[in-house]
């Protein structure tokens, strides 16, 4: 009975968060989570744009693949689940071929919160643009050894945006949508 209350609590407090307030760490269930997502990424593009003041080029890179590493794990193994209740993973069948696999939550039994769910798909996609921006500058001014760099931020996040984004209901829906148009194009095909 408690717990009922409790989610019926939960679910009232995101329905009382306005569209103006879904960034204010303030009405987060989960702010420690929202706190990492954000400060592994932060760090590694303020290293990335500011290092150079006071750090060496190989420190600076060795720091950056650092943060990048400890987010890509940070959020694809903890705060995925925690801020929108998403999970993927990797795995090998019997034959030895790669498999993806993408876990979402019933929809009835978990209800993200507007300011988690806002931190992450926002921060998920900001460095996933932040990186492959650098990128196409350093292709274009052929500087392969931020380039690499870049690839490697690019890579990680990229990975665990698509990883998300295949676990989450609208990536499902839009393939159920999909599936039925194309169930009923077929059907009426063969009527025709």
């Amino acid at each position: 009975m408690q717990q009922k209350k409790e989610e019926e609590k939960d679910g009232e407090e995101d329905d009382a968060i306005q569209e103006d307030d879904k960034y204010n760490i303030k009405n987060a269930l989960h702010p420690t989570a929202v706190l990492f997502t954000i400060a592994f990424k932060a760090g590694a593009a303020f290293l990335y744009l500011f290092g150079g003041t006071l750090l060496s080029d190989q420190l600076i890179f060795i720091s950056v693949v650092l943060l990048m590493s400890f987010d890509f794990w940070t959020v694809k193994n903890i705060t995925g689940r925690l801020l929108v209740g998403l999970r993927w993973w990797s795995d090998y069948d019997e034959e030895g071929n790669e498999v993806w696999r993408f876990e979402s939550p019933d929809v009835r039994k978990f209800k993200a919160n507007l300011v988690d769910k806002s931190f992450f798909w926002t921060s998920q996609l900001a460095i996933t643009i932040f990186w492959i921006f650098f990128l196409v500058k350093n292709i274009i001014s052929l500087g392969f050894y931020w380039g690499v760099l870049d690839f490697i931020g690019f890579t990680l996040s990229s990975v665990n945006l698509y990883g998300f984004y295949k676990c989450s209901g609208e990536h499902q829906d839009k393939v159920k949508k999909m599936r039925n148009q194309f169930i009923a194009k077929g059907v009426v095909g063969m009527i025709s």
